[in-house]
């Protein structure tokens, strides 16, 4: 897991510290954002099929709704259907 800190005033409190997650093959499974006192501002969950396209989107919107996005792949790796 990497993460990063982006103050934005003087306070010990005042950054947005952004986080995001890798598998064993280094592609990025999860992304998220947190205030100075640990809320959570934003998350995004990547799942990705056998042939390394990320098929799968799940991005939280507020703490009960979430957005997914499935998209499947033809042959040469481009998007064929976005859900």
């Amino acid at each position: 897991m990497a993460a990063t800190k982006k103050w934005y005033g003087k306070d010990a409190h005042d950054y947005v510290a952004a986080c995001v997650k890798y598998d064993v093959v280094d592609r990025v499974i999860a992304e998220q954002q947190e205030d100075g006192s640990g809320e959570l501002l934003s998350k995004v969950c990547y799942e990705y099929d056998m042939h390394d396209n990320r098929a799968k989107v799940i991005a939280s919107i507020t703490k009960e709704k979430t957005a997914v996005t499935q998209v499947e792949y033809n042959t040469h790796k481009l998007p064929e259907v976005i859900i």
